[in-house]
């Protein structure tokens, strides 16, 4: 069975001598960015990107946690 991309990336990054410390910025940039999308997106695409992390029951925990706390 042929190595998938990430698996691939990751020989290359462990061949290159890099442990994750090096992605750090790269990664939080990243993540930032998604963040950001999902937020200037709205209510709605919040609501879907938590339902979709953490599913229905935590999402309506964090929903009304938020509410409580003025988040």
């Amino acid at each position: 069975m042929p190595e998938s991309t990430s698996e691939q990336l990751v020989r290359l990054a462990e061949d290159l001598g890099l442990d994750g410390i090096e992605l750090f910025d790269v990664v939080h940039d990243a993540a930032s960015n998604t963040a950001s999308q999902i937020n200037n997106n709205g209510l709605t695409a919040q609501i879907e990107y938590l339902n979709e992390q953490f599913g229905g029951a935590e999402t309506e925990q964090l929903i009304r946690e938020a509410a409580h706390t003025g988040q």
